[in-house]
């Protein structure tokens, strides 16, 4: 609704990880050169740690798009999964083990794989995000993959993922004899922050003035404190309140608003539109969310003060 307002192709700050939009800072190169390097020599595994909303799926998602032409790649997402489960998982996606019945014949077919890919070069990889969701007991199984070898090479390159707060869980239900290799992606510092939220409004198609001014930018960097999601999720509401207030540009002022509103929501725990906030007094106030307009628009002549981008009704 607002992109069409501000002229954008696509919606520039959903929250739903999407490549396109990727944004790689000092802090997302340097995470991605490090997992590379372990993933071309695995030993042990790699346990990427990042607090909620700072990019660690974005990361994974980036490594594995870059490598997957020239190893197989499985990943797993918000698993909850027994380590046999797992395994079929995995085995789905790296294309084998269709006729395995059990755990130790799956460990098999993941072996076989990797005696081919390690004689082109390079380890299977295979990415659990989330694994600080995974059962206590498949955690500790883990390192059944990593015992896997394709003569002295360990055969398959193992990262899994957690958020920050909970990256302890999983270090203490590995054996401690399991290498672990521990990588943090740290949130944006402030500079970055706005050139994360222009990048992702040029992405999404905004070829003139960003639609934030100056001011607005600053306290986006200010408050987000460099954690990427919720700079999307301010952006992306400011952009909504301008848009239903006929407002060009998003100020500093309405930026303060949206936060204020989001942290009492978040405390509270009430819906995000309830009665008595910005949102939902410019909602009232606008003519056809409201209901007290026809949606469909009345003709306008030539000389109508119609706002830049926006049909009368819109």
């Amino acid at each position: 609704m607002y992109a069409d307002y501000f002229g954008l192709r696509a919606d520039p700050f959903k929250v739903t990880p999407d490549l396109q939009f990727y944004f790689r800072g000092e802090r997302q190169k340097a995470a991605e050169r490090a997992l590379l390097t372990a993933l071309r020599q695995p030993d042990g595994l790699v346990l990427v740690a990042a607090s909620v909303g700072c990019g660690k799926t974005m990361l994974l998602r980036r490594v594995a798009e870059q490598i997957k032409s020239v190893t197989p790649v499985a990943m797993v997402w918000n698993p909850a999964l027994s380590f046999e489960d797992l395994l079929v998982a995995i085995c789905v996606q790296f294309g084998v083990g269709e006729t395995a019945d059990d755990a130790a014949h799956r460990l098999r077919s993941i072996e076989f794989l990797s005696h081919h890919a390690l004689s082109e070069g390079r380890a299977p990889v295979v990415m659990i995000d989330d694994a600080d969701n995974l059962p206590y007991a498949t955690l500790q199984q883990l390192t059944e993959l990593c015992r896997l070898k394709v003569g002295k090479k360990q055969a398959v390159a193992l990262v899994l993922s957690s958020a920050l707060g909970r990256s302890d869980r999983v270090d203490e239900a590995l054996p401690v004899t399991t290498h672990v290799q521990h990588l943090t992606l740290e949130p944006l510092a402030p500079p970055e922050v706005i050139a994360y939220v222009t990048h992702r409004l040029r992405t999404a198609g905004c070829e003139g003035p960003l639609p934030f001014t100056k001011g607005a930018l600053t306290r986006l960097a200010e408050i987000s404190r460099g954690v990427p999601r919720l700079a999307n999720m301010l952006a992306g509401k400011a952009m909504f309140l301008a848009y239903l207030g006929d407002e060009q540009q998003v100020g500093d002022a309405l930026v303060t608003e949206v936060a204020s509103e989001l942290w009492s929501t978040i405390e509270s725990g009430l819906p995000a539109i309830s009665n008595g906030t910005a949102l939902a007094k410019r909602m009232d106030l606008h003519p056809v969310i409201s209901g007290r307009a026809p949606s469909v628009p009345a003709p306008v002549s030539a000389t109508s003060d119609v706002p830049q981008g926006k049909a009368p009704g819109s």
